[in-house]
Order: structure tokens, then C-alpha cells, then sequence
């Protein structure tokens, strides 16, 4: 019996210590195509960057993540990450805009890896591109603690002669850390692993 008791105390205390230690989790994904027929690129490497500013065109106030990540199609299926350990200058000013409420713009841009480069650029407001309707809901994600963004190469094409010469998939991923399991829950566990052996020793 004892040792029955051990073992479902155990596994409480595993399962709601798993849930105070868990790590971040998926709040928003979506998939940005970038293509173009119109304009003629001279080379494969792009400056890669994720904008969020007042303006999609030419914010005033833009705060850039990725900022210096350069990338070509031999990075595909490669995943970037922006947390407050790798990005601490532009990271919580990112964070600050997806949960400040306001229906601002945010942006993936590419730039050529050069000189004068060119670039190709897609995004919209935050209330579309993050589909949250507003009214009534927010435009963003409000009171959520974002801990991570994420950017994965899905697909480059580069082919000069072809009839779409650049044609890039990025997946855009937001993560959060989600609420602990209060201390409350964990007595209560506590409780009740004590008190079910207690009550079969009285019959």
C-alpha cells in the first residue's frame, strides 16, 4: 500500500511540476509567400527582416527583427529564432507591439544583399494579418506573454530565366509562455494522495 502511495504521489508531483515547468507554446503561425514576376534580382542572397511600425511602406517608428540575417536558397528549412537571449536590444520592443492593442502594421521584407538591392515585401494591419476582427476582439495578442518568434525557410526559388525567378516561403510563428499551474492546484494534489490511503485503513 505504501508503496502504491509512493507511486501515485510521484507521478502527481511529476505531472503538475511538468505543468509549472512547461515550455512555450504555439499562439499564431502563418505562412508569408513573397514571389515576383515584374522585377529581375542579380543575386540569390537576401536580407531578411520582420517589421512591425506604424506605416507598412515607410514606418516611422519600425522595430526590425532578424535585423542582419542574411539567407539563400541553401537555407531552406532553416529556422530563426528572436527571444530576449539573442535579440535583448529589439526583442521586448517587438513584444510590446504585438500585445500593445493598436492596429499597427507588421511585415516580412527581402531585400538583394547589396548595394541599391531590391527588395519584395508582404504583410498588412496587425487585425488582418494576424486574423483577430476589430472591433470587437484586439487587433493583436493582448495580454499574452510572448516569448519567441520564429521564421522558417519553407521554400527559395531562384531561377533568373524563369517566369517567377523568386518565389519564397517563410512560416512566421508566435510563441508564448503559458500561465503556470498555481500552488493551490498543487496542494489540493497533495490532499488528495494523503488523504485516499488514510481513509482505507479506517474500513
Amino acid at each position: 500500500m505504501m508503496r502504491h502511495t509512493n507511486c501515485l504521489l510521484a507521478t502527481l508531483l511529476a505531472t503538475l511540476f511538468a505543468g509549472v515547468s512547461q515550455g512555450d507554446s504555439l499562439i499564431f503561425q502563418k505562412v508569408v509567400n513573397l514571389n515576383t514576376s515584374a522585377m529581375k534580382f542579380d543575386i540569390d542572397q537576401f536580407d531578411l527582416d520582420l517589421i512591425f511600425g506604424d506605416d507598412f511602406f515607410a514606418p516611422t517608428n519600425p522595430v526590425i527583427l532578424f535585423e542582419g540575417l542574411v539567407i539563400s536558397p541553401s537555407d531552406v528549412g532553416t529556422t530563426y529564432d528572436a527571444t530576449a537571449a539573442t535579440d535583448p536590444n529589439n526583442f521586448p520592443a517587438a513584444v510590446i507591439r504585438l500585445t500593445d492593442g493598436l492596429n499597427e502594421f507588421v511585415a516580412i521584407r527581402m531585400r538583394e544583399d547589396q548595394v541599391g538591392g531590391m527588395l519584395e515585401q508582404r504583410g498588412a494591419e496587425e487585425s488582418f494579418f494576424y486574423n483577430h476582427p476589430t472591433p470587437p476582439g484586439p487587433p493583436d495578442f493582448v495580454g499574452s506573454a510572448v516569448s519567441r518568434v520564429s521564421l522558417h525557410l519553407d521554400k527559395f526559388i531562384f531561377s533568373p530565366d524563369a517566369d517567377t525567378p523568386f518565389d519564397v516561403d517563410v512560416t512566421l510563428s508566435i510563441f508564448e509562455i503559458p500561465e503556470p499551474v498555481s500552488a493551490p492546484l498543487l496542494v489540493c494534489g497533495l490532499m488528495v494522495v494523503g488523504v485516499v490511503p488514510l481513509r482505507r485503513r479506517k474500513l
